[in-house]
């Protein structure tokens, strides 16, 4: 109960009001994790992330989810095998690190609302919009909703590189050779050479590797 109460003090939670898919969750389960503050002890509690809403939840002895709130107290989340960050309201999940440079995933999803489903089967007309996420590897995914909404899910996730502090998005070539303008040439040649994906990790590292040096 006192874990509980600090929570409640210090990130001045929101209940979270309608029931969440567990597909919008990056694990498949709330996890015990810890986060480490920057500032006092560090927080240890049953955490989720939600991609749908880019939301830190935490679940109560109760089964109540609350939204963590004042995320930038927060230095890094353990949240599984995924170490977040907070950047920008968000989470980031780091997922190389050197002592020259950091590569994170930046997680965003178009959801495109399909309609609603009809006791026939039958899928009414919706519509479109765009909202940032947490979880990759969700591609065109089609999900029911408990309202019966329909959607697809578009993946758009994209890579950043931190280095010296500062965080830039790859998101392709042209993207990429801006953080090495003086490269430009070799760097143009072994992305065509090696037949560099913007969307494979080990590609990428090979790249800046490659480029730092």
């Amino acid at each position: 109960m006192k874990k509980l109460m600090f929570l409640f003090c210090t990130f001045s939670p929101i209940v979270i009001h309608a029931q969440l898919h567990q597909n919008e969750y990056l694990l498949e389960n709330f996890t015990v994790s810890v986060a480490t503050m920057k500032k006092g002890p560090p927080i240890r509690d049953s955490f989720n992330y939600n991609y749908a809403k880019q939301e830190m939840h935490f679940m109560k002895e109760d089964g109540e989810i609350l939204k963590l709130q004042s995320i930038n107290d927060i230095n890094t989340l353990y949240l599984g095998d995924h170490k977040m960050i907070p950047y920008n309201g968000r989470f980031l999940d780091v997922i190389h690190t050197t002592p020259q440079y950091k590569i994170l995933l930046d997680y965003k999803i178009k959801k495109i609302n399909k309609g609603r489903k009809g006791a026939m089967g039958t899928t009414t007309q919706g519509t479109v919009e765009t909202i940032d996420l947490s979880k990759a590897g969700i591609h065109d995914q089609k999900m029911t909703m408990q309202d019966n909404a329909v959607y697809d899910y578009k993946d758009e996730t994209s890579y950043l590189f931190q280095r010296n502090g500062k965080i830039e998005k790859i998101k392709d070539a042209k993207s990429f050779i801006k953080l090495f303008p003086d490269k430009k040439v070799q760097i143009d040649t072994y992305i065509k050479d090696q037949k560099i994906s913007f969307k494979d990790t080990d590609a990428i590292i090979s790249l800046i590797e490659f480029s730092l040096n």
